[in-house]
């Protein structure tokens, strides 16, 4: 969980690279991870891509992917000068890379886990 003004967020996934570890208190990080990652369902779709998004883009998050298992995709946003602009929509049969944590590369299809049609 980290610390945003009044709001206490808890993301699905955080990653923290080594540089920035002196973000991590005993109990809570008190900044921004330099990753978030958040699983939506139905019923945490909105809330993740309105509230959160905000709050993420807001206190600095570099990166943020929202990985929507209804629409079988991940959204990766990443902050630049003016927030984070458009998300990259990332398919099935496409691989997430980061530059927040360099050499990482996971399949698509691995994070979604099988396909509805096959389980």
């Amino acid at each position: 969980m980290f610390f945003t003004d009044t709001n206490v967020v808890e993301p699905d996934v955080i990653f923290i690279r080594a540089e920035n570890v002196a973000k991590i208190e005993r109990r809570f990080i008190r900044s921004a991870p330099d990753l978030v990652v958040e699983v939506s369902s139905p019923s945490t779709r909105r809330l993740e891509l309105v509230r959160k998004l905000e709050l993420y883009e807001r206190f600095g998050v570099p990166e943020y992917w929202n990985i929507d298992l209804e629409a079988e995709r991940v959204e990766v946003y990443r902050r630049g000068e003016a927030g984070y602009g458009r998300p990259v929509l990332l398919d099935r049969d496409e691989a997430l890379e980061s530059p927040q944590v360099p050499g990482l590369r996971i399949q698509v299809a691995d994070v979604l886990g099988p396909p509805e049609e096959d389980v």
